[in-house]
């Protein structure tokens, strides 16, 4: 059986069971000898139900004490196991679990407020042993009684046209034929790229070098074990039907490039913390993206050529991050068709284009609304399903991202974010419907 629980906080197996009934399948014992799993919950009670954990095989409770990130920046490297209780008690909570058992299985339960938990399960059992748990949530809405889901996903009579009709619509960016500056101080996006463009690494580097006793040239080549300054930038290319963009760097899969609504600071980047503060291109702010009373985002696109070394990769992807910081959709768009990616970044559901080319200019509409997302070509519905929380982890990216987007408020991003993957596209009449 294939191992997927870590045994250190960064390695925790993240689950998110606060839609739905979470089911899970390990091993634990042996040279494996702790099995980490990490959730957000709310103000609920939760039920962790243990199948054929055998005798000296224990499971734990943690919640985080102290802020999140800290946390692994201490001691989620850290073989859990070694951990001093000391040391321990310093980021982490122990929180008491109530068992109830029938036959050989155990049901761990805990009333907990809003926060980040870690369950632990550990052994000291000579031979690894198989086990299954399984996550479950109740939420009191104030009334005794558990609240009526969402719909998942949103409701389908509606068409695309009749649900903007009730929404206000703000532009984000429009290329109105060629020569116009791409993008200019009217849109609301940017373009981003990582490995940095040569005028951005420039400013990386003497900003590190001014708050670091080690010389600048130290820093021209290097942000944490990273190229600085890619060899060729990723083309930007004003054309009449809008922005095209080539988004190979180096002459290759290499690197990010894309269009966001927020601009990395290149003064806050910490090479010591690996972080960085974001800032809204706009200075009124992002506008809100709220789940709970639904928002589209439309753009036309049309993808001329698209590579990928993987089937859950593509050269293009579009990430929309609601208002709560989690709630999120990523779309992959490769030369067949389109897929959404999968909490653990592997492709779902999909569409195989077949009344369209890729390659065509087609006219697409995201709608996001509670736990639900609908996507429309030209009007048509073409794919749906339900909105995630993404398990990404910004250091173990490469190359290593100084901020987690997948966690970043009202977030939007359309471009190529993957090494695996790459495309020439042209990208026109962003707009949120909110």
């Amino acid at each position: 059986m294939k191992d997927s629980a870590g045994n250190s906080l960064r390695k925790a197996d993240k689950i998110n069971f606060r839609n739905s009934v979470q089911k899970i399948r390990e091993s634990v014992g042996g040279t494996d000898e702790v099995d980490i799993f990490r959730f957000k919950a709310r103000s609920s009670t939760i039920d962790i139900t243990a199948r054929k954990l055998n005798s000296g095989e224990t499971v734990e409770l943690y919640q985080v004490n102290k802020n999140l990130g800290r946390t692994l920046r201490r001691i989620g490297k850290t073989d859990f196991s070694s951990i001093r209780p000391r040391r321990l008690n310093r980021f982490l909570t122990s929180v008491d679990l109530s068992v109830s058992s029938r036959g050989r299985r155990d049901t761990y339960s805990a009333d907990v407020e809003r926060d980040t938990y870690f369950l632990v399960v550990s052994s000291d059992a000579a031979r690894s042993s198989n086990y299954r748990l399984r996550f479950s949530a109740k939420t009191d809405n104030g009334t005794g009684q558990n609240p009526t889901p969402p719909t998942q996903p949103p409701s389908v009579p509606a068409s695309i046209n009749q649900i903007i009709a009730g929404l206000t619509e703000t532009s984000l960016y429009t290329q109105n034929g060629a020569g116009t500056a791409v993008p200019d101080d009217q849109n609301q996006l940017e373009l981003t790229q990582v490995p940095f463009t040569s005028s951005e690494a420039t400013e990386i580097a003497n900003t590190l070098a001014a708050s670091s006793p080690l010389p600048a040239s130290f820093f021209t080549g290097l942000l944490n074990g990273q190229n600085l300054i890619a060899a060729s930038d990723a083309v930007e290319t004003p054309v009449v039907s809008g922005v095209q963009l080539d988004s190979r760097v180096n002459g290759g899969n290499t690197g990010y490039v894309g269009y966001t609504n927020y601009a990395l600071d290149n003064d806050s980047i910490n090479i010591s913390t690996l972080s960085a503060d974001l800032t809204p291109v706009n200075a009124s702010g992002p506008t809100v993206l709220n789940s709970n009373t639904g928002y589209v985002l439309s753009f036309d696109l049309a993808i001329a050529s698209e590579t990928s070394n993987s089937a859950n990769r593509a050269g293009f992807n579009v990430v929309v991050v609601s208002n709560d910081g989690s709630t999120a959709i990523e779309l992959g768009f490769d030369s067949t068709g389109i897929f959404a990616q999968s909490a653990d970044f592997r492709a779902s559901e999909s569409f195989t284009a077949s009344t369209f080319s890729m390659s065509d200019t087609v006219s697409y509409d995201l709608y996001v609304s509670n736990t639900g997302y609908r996507l429309f070509a030209n009007n048509t519905e073409i794919l749906t399903g339900n909105t995630r929380v993404y398990n990404f982890d910004p250091a173990q990216s490469d190359p290593p991202l100084p901020v987690n987007p997948y966690t970043t408020q009202n977030f939007v991003f359309l471009g190529d974010n993957t090494d695996a993957a790459s495309s020439t596209f042209t990208l026109n009449n962003v707009s949120l419907f909110t």
